[in-house]
């Protein structure tokens, strides 16, 4: 639910942003260091499905962006930008 923000794609209220969650861009790491950029999902149900499918041994979740990640070819550069994101620290506490 976090990650949508309360933007739910199947709510009805006029002030929802449906698309939100499909805007936000994922990234799965596979064994053998594959990376799988620019991933979105409808809902978190996809998400799930997908995880489950796929079972990355990591995963970053990136900003939210204007148009969907999987689109980032098919838009113009210039209108493709992140309107959204989180900061995160991430602090490797096997480094000290």
């Amino acid at each position: 639910r976090w990650l949508s923000y309360r933007n739910d794609p199947k709510s009805s209220s006029p002030g929802v942003a449906k698309d939100f969650f499909l805007r936000r861009e994922f990234t799965f790491v596979l064994e053998g260091d594959i990376f799988c950029r620019y991933l979105c999902f409808r809902d978190g149900e996809e998400f799930r499905s997908q995880m489950l499918s796929r079972m990355p041994i990591r995963m970053e979740i990136g900003a939210v962006f204007t148009h969907p990640p999987k689109n980032h070819t098919t838009v113009i550069k210039d209108a493709y930008k992140p309107v959204e994101r989180e900061l995160v620290f991430d602090i490797d506490m096997d480094d000290y």
